[in-house]
């Protein structure tokens, strides 16, 4: 970086992870943190069991139907952050810097591929036992639509999203994802607790800057929003891994370096529970 007694380097802004109702603010840990989960997870879903009540007093006619096999599968993506250094010198500064940037940027990447699934849906993968190709996100993981058409108030959709949900989740908590468009549209009574946002049902509400507005299969409907409901997510983030071998990382051309922060991330959910409601909201674009 050059400098001039008119133009002293000074230290930038850090970058730092914006954690408040974001998605790696609100997720749930992992209760196995030593899985080795790089390389591919498979789990069995319990957000939807098979429940009923009975007459204790009468023969059992109806057994609730049997628990599926229905196994979820999921292949980690990877996420990385360039960093184009001016020498062939890479300096702790340097590393610091590539890592700190990809640590902030971690939670809108992986909000933006949950939402979209846009790396998952065109790199199919083989499973062993079930016809699943692809991680399930929201666009692309069958979504119930809740609602004949587009809501007009953020609020009312938001409970109408949240109620099917719950009764699908057998009144699990669920999770709440919105874009920040209809986020502080209307009163819906949120509260935070720490980097948590809360409905009044102790329903959690995610609101990333990875989300955008797009509905199932990523439609874009011109004057509104899409909003979904999941089960409670998981996120896993493996340790940052900064490239800066000079064999992978030196133009030699333009005696510049590029470094890459790199990481592996998974956000996950059990797909029983993929509802998605549609506003109608006048002044975003198109409307």
């Amino acid at each position: 970086m050059a400098t001039t007694p008119l133009f002293q380097q000074v230290d930038a802004v850090k970058a730092a992870p914006f954690l408040p109702a974001s998605l790696l603010g609100s997720a749930r840990t992992p209760t196995d943190p030593g899985a080795r989960w790089q390389l591919g997870m498979v789990w069995k879903p319990e957000l939807c069991p098979s429940a009923q009540t009975f007459d204790y007093c009468e023969d059992v006619e109806d057994l609730p139907s049997a628990e599926g096999d229905d196994l979820v599968y999921y292949r980690p993506e990877g996420y990385r952050v360039q960093h184009v250094c001016p020498t062939r010198q890479v300096r702790d500064v340097d590393i610091d810097r590539a890592s700190r940037q990809l640590d902030a940027a971690t939670s809108f990447l992986l909000a933006r591929e949950l939402w979209t699934g846009a790396t998952t849906h065109v790199n199919p993968f083989v499973t062993p036992t079930t016809d699943q190709v692809e991680n399930f996100s929201f666009a692309y993981g069958g979504a119930t639509v809740v609602g004949s058409g587009a809501f007009t108030s953020p609020a009312i959709a938001l409970g109408a999203l949240d109620s099917a949900a719950r009764e699908a989740a057998n009144g699990q908590q669920v999770f709440l994802h919105m874009p920040s468009e209809l986020a502080q549209l209307d009163p819906y009574n949120f509260r935070r607790v720490g980097n948590i946002l809360y409905t009044e049902q102790d329903s959690i509400v995610v609101v990333d800057g990875g989300y955008p507005t797009t509905g199932p299969n990523n439609t874009a409907t011109a004057g509104s929003a899409w909003m979904f409901a999941t089960g409670p997510v998981t996120v896993r983030t493996s340790p940052i891994d900064v490239i800066s071998d000079p064999v992978q990382t030196v133009d030699r051309n333009q005696n510049l370096r590029e470094i890459w922060a790199t990481r592996f991330a998974a956000a996950t959910f059990d797909p029983c529970v993929l509802f998605a409601v549609e506003v109608a909201l006048p002044g975003l674009p198109g409307s």
